[in-house]
């Protein structure tokens, strides 16, 4: 901690005597960005945030002040060794982003989670787990350490932002991650510690008479539920659609499946539209309840005329049967409203 102490003094010194003010800028930048621990709390994440929201939203100075704190902070971390790190507060796509907010906070909100994605270190959901829009204590420590997780994914080469398939191996290596046993969590994963404070919130939630109620089932649920019997038979329309859209299924203009697929799928799992045969989609109730959960999972997306699914790596039975089993009320959505909503 002193060396790194030293390191930031002696590159403070150095900046001082090319430009005084900018030496200021990048001390208060830095400090904001580790909170005084040091540098090696910096993380790809945490110098994006800081970059592209922080200090677009929290910093008042005009845009030219913003561009010069964030080139201020790049020559100090250039100074004190971290090039890369540099990189970023230089790069046009920060100056870029920083204009966006002047725009408006939405454009530049929107350009900041763009960027971010593009990134490959923010860490995607995934069909176990999706991300909290605010997250307790221990949900927040596995979101920093997947995003480190990434950032070492990409800096060794193994995950290629942008490249062929790239989202797919974002996916894993943070699946991986999270299901790693962990010392510091006393053996459990990420996956369990998230869920076990989830719960735990859950329980606590709306007064003493709830939790009374519900802290009986707390750990019950914290227990994985046993894969029916039947799921793999229950599963078949879902694999069906997966495995379809994989190899890409036609749509109609207006996107919906093409009647040769729905006819397909009528006489695949035997069901019994009206009229019959159908004349498109909107005849099959569980067609498009299926093709609702398949969205809702995230499972599949639109392309154009083509309605796709990424490769069958994370799709077995039982990853299947609980993201599912997660929204039953999907399925019996109201039809109408669920036509009509903006995705």
């Amino acid at each position: 901690m002193s060396e790194r102490h030293d390191l930031v003094a002696e590159a403070l010194d150095k900046l001082r005597a090319e430009d005084a003010h900018a030496a200021g800028d990048a001390e208060a930048a830095l400090g904001s960005l580790t909170w005084g621990k040091g540098l090696e709390t910096i993380t790809l994440h945490g110098l994006q945030t800081f970059l592209w929201y922080e200090l677009p939203r929290k910093w008042i100075t005009d845009l030219d002040g913003k561009r010069h704190i964030a080139i201020a902070l790049g020559r100090l971390l250039e100074l004190v060794g971290l090039p890369r790190y540099a990189a970023v507060c230089r790069s046009p796509e920060t100056i870029e982003i920083l204009a966006a907010y002047e725009r408006s906070s939405r454009d530049g909100f929107v350009a900041f989670q763009h960027a971010g994605q593009r990134s490959g270190v923010d860490p995607p959901d995934l069909p176990e787990l999706t991300w909290g829009p605010v997250m307790g204590m221990e949900e927040a420590s596995a979101f920093a350490s997947t995003a480190a997780a990434l950032e070492l994914a990409v800096t060794s080469g193994e995950l290629r932002p942008g490249g062929r398939g790239w989202r797919t191996t974002q996916q894993a290596t943070a699946r991986r991650h999270l299901a790693l046993p962990r010392p510091e969590l006393d053996g459990r994963s990420w996956l369990e510690a998230i869920r076990a404070e989830r719960i735990g919130d859950w329980a606590r939630s709306r007064g003493s008479a709830r939790r009374a109620l519900v802290e009986p089932l707390a750990a019950r649920l914290a227990d994985p539920i046993p894969l029916p019997a039947a799921a793999d038979h229950a599963l078949d329309p879902l694999g069906w659609l997966l495995d379809a859209a994989a190899a890409g299924l036609p749509l109609t203009q207006k996107g919906n499946l093409a009647r040769a697929v729905v006819i397909e799928a009528v006489n695949r799992f035997d069901w019994h539209p009206l009229p019959n045969p159908p004349r498109g989609e909107d005849d099959v109730f569980e067609l498009w309840a299926l093709r609702e959960l398949a969205r809702d999972l995230g499972a599949v997306r639109r392309s154009g005329r083509r309605l796709l699914a990424p490769a069958p790596a994370a799709r077995s039975p039982p990853i299947v049967w609980r993201c599912g089993a997660r929204s039953p009320a999907g399925l019996a959505r109201d039809r109408t409203s669920a036509r009509s909503s903006p995705r």
